[in-house]
């Protein structure tokens, strides 16, 4: 048969493909489309418009004497015959496809795709463990040495001195006040001169608080308590300031930690992207889901927060869907008191993260997901696990921009904020992408009309293990059990990256079965049409 031309339904490539290729799928080679083969140059004579070839009639026995009625042929020419023109060979169409060649031609293509996650960048997905490498160190690294106190004031006052020759019309001031004594005056002008107007504001406070107490006769002041809070406060300026600390990576005000943050999503999508396949989910959607949790869903977090503090002061009575919501909240109320609470032990703090903090903080990573199967959205297992990892990032990295402007700016080292932008946004990555697979498998329970109890059926067991990961890795790093909390952040990684395996093992073996099956009815006798 002749080969056919067809047209690739991206690129409008022309290819050239044999003629038993007609109706079946094929691949384009320059940009990857998968298309059916349908002739668009060759066209397609159907048997009965074929130019049918002249009859041989055989020549009908007669009797002898008997005169034929049929005409005799004319006599021959002594001109030499031509050949005949060879009649041109009908092409014949394609057979229609049976039920089980169709079947087997979409499961081949499954086969495809489940065989897709053994390709030459499945490897790249293990070096996400290298992300808990700055938390291994910083878990192991040996502490620097505590610095003598005999060394602080010596060296505080060489850097006094310096400040007062920059400061000549602060000197007098600093020198009268230092002969009356330690006081908060004092310690206000130390920070003027060395500009530092976080604890000068905060030294004015509590001046003022000072003052206030002091003019009520029925209140006096515990100046044996002052005297301790002003030391503590000094041994801690001059510590700060003495030089034998090396200085903080960032400064108290400063927007560096925005440009980490920045760099930190970059590098987190471009390596989901590279190293994961995508299934059905696309770039674009990704960056807006991690753009949603680390923003919307952050908020709604924190107003989830506020409200369950403002329930602890309400009393409520009687029944229904307010009272269920007052009894939630009051609930996480309660956890995340227990969290904060230094004053607890091992049992409550963890009671306190997992179904506080770990609950809360897991389903907000879920939200995308679950608002695309709520709508009807198709997302395969892939595109489901690389929409929890770009929320999981989103929320890390977001918490990453506010716990630096609270505690790590002006404060710590380089180290803090590799720990935090690499190795905790990673764990939230770990988590979500977890549950988004764990939420893939039960998609069809979040469709149609859904009361409380179906979405606790439904979600429960896709957070479980995320959430009690979560609660237990917080509750370790509260008790001052580093190592512990580091090996709960190997066992999340193993946990994410083991349900891809199998989420990839399952899908390839049923995709091999039914090309088997399809296969085998292919091979059966069919009836034609």
């Amino acid at each position: 048969m002749e080969p056919s031309i067809v047209q690739c339904s991206n690129c409008a490539a022309r290819l050239r493909l044999p003629a038993t290729m007609a109706g079946k799928r094929f691949k384009c080679p320059k940009c990857g489309t998968v298309n059916v083969a349908r002739p668009q140059e060759t066209p397609v004579i159907a048997p009965s418009a074929a130019p049918k070839p002249a009859p041989v009639k055989a020549a009908p026995s007669v009797a002898a004497g008997a005169v034929s009625a049929t005409p005799k042929p004319p006599p021959a020419v002594s001109a030499p015959l031509r050949p005949a023109a060879a009649s041109p060979s009908p092409v014949i169409p394609p057979k229609p496809k049976t039920a089980s060649a169709a079947t087997g031609d979409l499961v081949e293509l499954q086969g495809a795709m489940a065989l897709a996650n053994k390709s030459s960048t499945q490897w790249l997905r293990w070096l996400f463990l290298l992300a808990i490498i700055p938390l291994a160190f910083s878990v192991f690294a040996p502490k620097p040495k505590a610095i003598d106190p005999k060394q602080v004031a010596p060296a505080f006052q060489q850097r006094l001195k310096e400040r007062l020759a920059a400061r000549p019309d602060m000197q007098q001031r600093v020198t009268q006040l230092e002969k009356e004594g330690l006081s908060v005056n004092l310690l206000i002008a130390w920070a003027d001169l060395f500009s530092d107007t976080e604890l000068k504001a905060h030294l004015e406070e509590l001046n003022d608080q000072i003052t206030a107490l002091s003019k009520q006769h029925s209140v006096s002041v515990d100046k044996d308590s002052v005297t301790q809070l002003l030391e503590e406060i000094k041994a801690s300026f001059m510590l700060k300031h003495c030089g034998l600390q090396p200085p903080p990576f960032l400064p108290k005000k400063t927007w560096g930690h925005w440009g980490l943050a920045g760099l930190a999503a970059i590098l987190f999508l471009s390596y989901f992207c590279f190293a994961y396949p995508r299934g059905n989910a696309k770039v674009g959607h990704l960056l807006g889901v991690g753009f949603f949790t680390g923003t919307i869903g952050i908020v709604m977090l924190l107003a989830v927060q506020w409200l369950a503090g403002l329930a602890t002061a309400l009393r409520m009575r009687g029944g229904g869907i307010i009272m269920l919501i007052w009894l939630i909240l009051v609930a996480l109320a309660f956890s995340y008191a227990a969290a904060d609470d230094p004053s607890n032990g091992f049992f409550l703090s963890f009671l306190g993260f997992t179904f506080g903090v770990g609950l809360i903080e897991e389903l907000c990573k879920l939200l995308p997901l679950i608002w695309v199967y709520r709508n009807k959205g198709e997302l395969d297992w892939r595109g489901a696990c690389v929409y929890g990892l770009a929320s999981g990032a989103g929320f890390g990295i977001s918490e990453g921009i506010m716990y630096s402007a609270r505690y790590y700016n002006g404060e710590s080292q380089l180290g803090m904020y590799v720990v935090r932008f690499v190795s905790c946004a990673a764990m939230h990555a770990a988590w979500a992408g977890a549950a988004c697979i764990l939420l893939q498998r039960r998609r069809d329970q979040l469709q149609g009309e859904l009361a409380w109890m179906d979405w606790v059926r439904a979600l429960a067991p896709v957070l479980a293990v995320p959430m009690v990961l979560h609660g237990l890795y917080d509750t370790l790093l509260k008790t001052d059990m580093a190592a512990w909390a580091l090996a709960t952040g190997v066992v999340s990684y193993a946990f994410f990256i083991w349900l891809q395996e199998r989420e990839a093992r399952e899908q390839t073996t049923t995709a091999l079965n039914l090309m088997a099956m399809a296969r085998k009815n292919a091979s059966r006798p069919t009836a034609t049409w």
